[in-house]
């Protein structure tokens, strides 16, 4: 199954719900909720929310009338990825994580992952941040007593 990354829409979160909007459209007051992502279809959209009473209003605004998504039933799920304990070379983490991503069906997202870290990390622990917005990371040893 092939999935697209919108750059032009967004999920935003109001409660439980989100609805989808053009990136354009909605308060610049907004961020992103915690990195996380929603799957309508075949696209992913990133997840945002506001921070004050006054972005709760202006949220409410937008929404309007509609009722929205549950978000627990779109939510994308950061895969497990075994980081800890290995080489630290950033570029061998980020092989590790992009391959994680690629084994759950997340190619785009390990596209984007690397082209973020090679091109707008200035250091190794931004570098680490952009792999934690990817997967999680956890360690072999972890990893390991789940499947048991």
């Amino acid at each position: 199954m092939s999935r697209t990354i919108s750059k032009n829409k967004v999920a935003v979160k109001s409660g439980y719900y989100f609805e989808i909007f053009d990136k354009n459209d909605i308060p610049d007051t907004l961020v992103k909720y915690n990195d996380k992502r929603v799957q309508l279809e075949d696209v992913v959209y990133d997840l945002y929310h506001g921070t004050s009473i006054e972005d709760e209003k202006k949220i409410n605004e937008i929404f309007g009338n509609r009722m929205g998504y549950y978000i627990d039933d779109y939510i994308i799920k950061k895969p497990k990825c075994a980081l800890i304990g290995q080489n630290g070379n950033i570029f061998n983490l980020m092989s590790i994580a992009s391959k994680t991503l690629e084994r759950n069906n997340l190619r785009e997202e390990a596209t984007e992952m690397c082209n973020r870290i090679t091109n707008g990390a200035k250091s190794y622990d931004e570098a680490l941040m952009i792999l934690q917005d990817y997967v999680e990371i956890t360690s072999k040893e972890e990893i390991e007593e789940e499947e048991y």
